[in-house]
């Protein structure tokens, strides 16, 4: 390596959805960056929104891989109807913040997509 060379460490901060959310990922905050309004996601909930975020651009993200990778491998036992009660949790919890458009969809009873509300991810950088 060379004097000027340097390591650069990149961590996912969060993430923009749409024209009004801020996601922020390490501290489960949930932010209308137009009103200011703010709420703090429990654990399960923060993970669920993390998931259909990373995979917004995947046109099914199926139920049970939703239910295996939030819910079971964090000692949780999930059902459909567990799932769709927190969707529609974290659907509530969007509308509170005055967010009224459908981010997360059905699709066939087989799983959820996004809507094409653009989902950005937000990346720190930082170098050594």
């Amino acid at each position: 390596m060379t004097k000027n060379s340097y390591l650069i460490d990149r961590v996912l901060y969060g993430y923009s959805i749409g024209d009004s959310l801020e996601f922020r990922v390490s501290a489960s905050l949930l932010i209308n960056i137009k009103t200011g309004k703010t709420l703090r996601l429990r654990a399960t909930m923060s993970r669920l929104l993390n998931y259909l975020l990373f995979r917004s651009k995947e046109k099914l993200i199926e139920d049970e891989r939703i239910m295996v990778d939030v819910f079971e491998n964090y000692g949780l036992r999930c059902s459909k109807q567990r799932l769709w009660q927190s969707i529609r949790a974290l659907k509530n919890v969007m509308m509170r913040l005055g967010y009224n458009n459908q981010l997360i969809l059905r699709v066939n009873n087989a799983g959820f997509t996004l809507s094409d509300v653009r989902v950005d991810m937000l990346i720190i950088s930082t170098t050594k």
